[in-house]
């Protein structure tokens, strides 16, 4: 195995991909993202890719926007660089795409009073669960690593804590058991509208940009 992999958290990131044959499902969480990141690496992956969506953290991003950070902090305040030519690379194949610092964190970031604190202390634009822990493995196997996160709930957006029951740590979303309880809880049903249309605008970013980055995801020769 020759090539980057491209690492996913949960099944509808995975399906953006279509058929490219160069990704991994991990589930959700820094866990599962180390060991999927670890098993590429043992298979001989040459770089890695965190491809997903994330919360946005500051104003100059919206949901649909596509992040390709500069920069991963992690949980503990390390700043770990994403490969400098690889992202150039791929910024050549993809368009529009938004520079900046991502920040990991070991737990959901779910209001918007969490966003701006998190964005206040590490200077991020976006926030997700598994991109540091990629960022870790692959800085200690000496690979370059690249962290493409489009942006799915914005800094104003709250996510209800009842959602993640709904979610598994497989990276499946109950979309089922999400719609009835929102139904239950009709009270909260136009910020549950409002955040379905942004995942969809996130999930369509996604889709569009694995269909121009091809398997390789740009990654020089």
């Amino acid at each position: 195995m020759y090539h980057p992999i491209i690492l996913t958290a949960m099944k509808s990131e995975f399906a953006c991909l279509g058929g490219n044959d160069n990704v991994l499902l991990s589930g959700i969480g820094p866990e599962r993202a180390t060991a999927a990141a670890e098993r590429a690496i043992a298979d001989g992956a040459c770089g890695l890719v965190s491809f997903g969506v994330a919360g946005g953290l500051v104003d100059t991003v919206k949901a649909g926007d596509v992040v390709l950070a500069d920069v991963i902090v992690t949980s503990d305040g390390r700043r770990l660089a994403t490969d400098a030519r690889w992202r150039a690379s791929f910024a050549e194949v993809a368009n529009g795409l938004l520079g900046g610092v991502m920040v990991g964190s070991d737990f959901g970031i779910s209001t918007p009073e969490a966003k701006q604190q998190l964005a206040e202390q590490s200077g991020a634009v976006a926030v997700d669960m598994e991109s540091h822990a990629i960022a870790l493995a692959a800085d200690k196997a000496g690979l370059p690593f690249l962290v493409i996160r489009a942006v799915a709930d914005g800094p104003s957006r709250s996510l209800p804590k009842w959602m993640s029951k709904h979610i598994d740590r497989d990276g499946t979303v109950r979309e089922g058991a999400i719609a009835l309880e929102a139904l239950m809880r009709f009270w909260e049903l136009p910020g549950m509208v409002g955040l379905a249309m942004d995942s969809h605008r996130a999930h369509r970013a996604l889709r569009d940009l694995a269909f121009v980055a091809g398997p390789g995801f740009g990654f020089p020769d």
